[in-house]
């Protein structure tokens, strides 16, 4: 997964899962993409929603558009996680991806177990 902060001074920091500002920019994301797609809001904050990291987060940089004026790196992160969400978050998870840069293929997600848990 791709997590980006833009820093006061302007510029791109990539966050690792792991950081405290994660879940926060991972569950607004979500909601922004499910208000997109829906044309509503769903009557959700990202407060309600719970991200927990199972495995040290291992980052990778990738060159997007290498040998063009265009290229660029991006910083992911591969962990495994779990996602205590409204169906409808999690059904844009499993459709779209998690964090930001899902186009290019970061993002994408693998369910382990489809453990359901009223807790």
């Amino acid at each position: 997964m791709c997590i980006k902060f833009k820093n006061e001074d302007g510029r791109i920091d990539y966050l690792s899962p792991s950081d405290v500002r994660a879940p926060y920019l991972l569950f607004n994301g979500l909601l922004d993409r499910y208000k997109t797609f829906y044309g509503n809001s769903l009557p959700c904050s990202s407060e309600e929603c719970k991200f927990e990291i199972l495995s040290e987060p291992k980052s990778s940089l990738i060159l997007i558009k290498a040998g063009t004026k265009d290229q660029t790196r991006v910083r992911g992160y591969l962990c495994r996680f779990k996602v205590k969400a409204p169906v409808e978050i999690m059904k844009i998870i499993y459709s779209s991806g998690i964090g930001v840069q899902t186009s290019v293929g970061f993002g994408c997600v693998e369910v382990k177990s489809s453990h359901v848990n009223n807790n």
